[in-house]
C-alpha cells in the first residue's frame, strides 16, 4: 500500500515542492549550492514557457534571468503553492509585459489612420 502511494505523481510533486521550498530558504540565507540547484531546477521549464510565449530563445533567456532576479529579490514566496508555480507566474507576467511594450512600438500599419478615415468620406 505504501509503495503504491509513494509511486503516485502527487507524492513526487509534493516532495519536489518541499525540496524547492527548502532550497529557496537556504539560497536566501546565502547558500550558493542551494541557489545553483534551484536555478538548475527552475530554469528549463521557465525557459520553455517564455519561449512559447515570446517565440524567441534569446528573449526567453533574458526573461528567465529577470524572473530569477525577481524571485530572489522579492522574497515573497509563502510556500502555499509550488515554487515552480510562483516562478512560472513571474515568467508569464514578464513575457506579457514585454509583449505589451513591443506592441506599443509596433503600431506602424503602413498607412496613416487619418488618411484612411478621410478617404472614406
Amino acid at each position: 500500500m505504501w509503495q503504491e502511494f509513494k509511486s503516485r505523481p502527487i507524492w513526487a510533486s509534493m516532495m519536489a515542492h518541499q525540496a524547492d521550498a527548502a532550497a529557496f530558504s537556504k539560497a536566501l540565507e546565502g547558500n550558493e549550492k542551494a541557489a545553483r540547484k534551484l536555478i538548475a531546477s527552475l530554469s528549463p521549464k521557465a525557459h520553455a514557457l517564455a519561449w512559447r510565449i515570446l517565440g524567441e530563445s534569446s528573449e526567453a533567456e533574458d526573461i528567465v534571468q529577470a524572473a530569477l532576479i525577481k524571485l530572489f529579490e522579492a522574497k515573497k514566496y509563502d510556500g502555499k503553492s509550488a515554487l515552480s508555480t510562483y516562478m512560472h507566474t513571474i515568467v508569464t507576467r514578464l513575457c506579457f509585459d514585454k509583449l505589451r511594450a513591443s506592441a506599443s512600438h509596433k503600431l506602424d500599419y503602413g498607412f496613416e489612420f487619418d488618411e484612411l478615415v478621410s478617404d472614406g468620406t
